[in-house]
């Protein structure tokens, strides 16, 4: 895609890294059906540019924001 890259996270004040991190357990969660408290590889290298990525071990905030975006009820803030 070429809808935003770097400097859009830089404007919000968020590591693209984190932002990467994120999306790998949003959609972790969404395949497997629930978190995991261990690294797990996950391979981008596929893609453009992809590199191996490590899935880390998720935070009492993370399961929320993950289990925030799959609610239909939420709203945004």
């Amino acid at each position: 895609h070429d809808s935003f890259g770097r400097n859009e996270f830089k404007k919000c004040k968020t590591s693209p890294d984190a932002f990467i991190q994120m999306a790998l357990q949003l959609a972790y969660y969404e395949d497997i059906g629930k978190f995991d408290q261990t690294y797990e590889s996950s391979m981008t290298r596929l893609f453009r540019l992809g590199r191996t990525e490590t899935i880390r071990s998720c935070s009492i905030e993370s399961c929320n924001w993950v289990k925030s975006m799959l609610d239909s009820n939420s709203t945004v803030k």
